[in-house]
């Protein structure tokens, strides 16, 4: 798991598996996407 996931989502308070779970359900619903890959890249919301 990326380093990036904690760092955002660290003052949630949320276990790692929920926050993979909500990323998974963000993107399906095309909420966010991910830009430039996955090691430099980022979330966008859209």
């Amino acid at each position: 798991m990326s380093k990036t996931y904690f760092t955002e989502y660290e003052p949630l308070f949320l276990h790692e598996r929920t926050i993979k779970r909500l990323t998974v359900s963000l993107t399906e619903r095309g909420i966010i996407v991910r830009r430039n890959g996955r090691r430099n890249g980022f979330w966008e919301v859209l």
